[in-house]
């Protein structure tokens, strides 16, 4: 192949780096040996400048385009030596879609029973087995309770009540879906050599 420019990344089939070229696999290298390449790279990939400078690290990742001066709508904007994204992704309740859950109902029991008398009533709370029955006055001032259960009716005197509905307790159970577990966002993939020139033609700018 022609003599590539210093700083050109190339993919490679075999699984080592031509002469004059190095893996791109985010190590630190001396400027002062590669003071041409750190011209042109500064520290994107690491390093700290003084005496050592990263080299861009292509394992297990993606290339994407930098976005210097133009992003296209609705997609993120990059810098050069940016990277971030994950294999797998673990879903958190605001990203589910709106959806329902099996719900099982257990009942305690509520059978109720209202009984009642057209006798008059001799007392003003209820007792065991106590009857709803007419109201009598017990005589005392306006505002005193009136006696409105009767406990022992006569037989005649009993009514069947219609319409008459009760409530019951009970419990719900809100069955749990899913396992939590993290899945893969992982693309379908090929894996290459990724390799960057250490040495060559000092790229000149359009």
């Amino acid at each position: 192949m022609s003599e590539p420019f210093i700083g050109q990344i190339q993919m490679f089939g075999f699984d080592f780096p031509p002469r004059g070229w190095s893996l791109c696999q985010g190590q630190l290298i001396a400027i002062s040996q590669n003071t041409a390449l750190f011209s042109l790279i500064g520290t994107n990939f690491g390093g700290d400048g003084r005496t050592t400078f990263g080299l861009p690290d292509m394992a297990s990742r993606a290339p994407v385009g930098q976005s210097r001066g133009h992003t296209p709508p609705g997609l993120t904007p990059f810098r050069i030596g940016q990277h971030g994204g994950a294999q797998t992704h673990t879903m958190i309740e605001t990203e589910l879609a709106r959806h329902t859950h099996q719900a099982t109902f257990t009942s305690g029991g509520g059978n109720t029973e209202v009984k009642a008398t057209t006798d008059e009533g001799d007392a003003t709370t209820p007792s065991q087995g106590a009857y709803l029955s007419k109201t009598k006055a017990t005589g005392g001032p306006q505002d005193q309770d009136e006696n409105i259960y009767k406990s022992n009716p006569s037989d005649d005197s009993l009514v069947s009540l219609g319409g008459v509905s009760g409530g019951a307790s009970g419990t719900v159970q809100v069955e749990a879906a899913g396992g939590g577990q993290p899945f893969s966002i992982q693309n379908p993939f090929l894996a290459l050599n990724f390799s960057i020139a250490l040495q060559g033609i000092f790229p000149s700018r359009n």
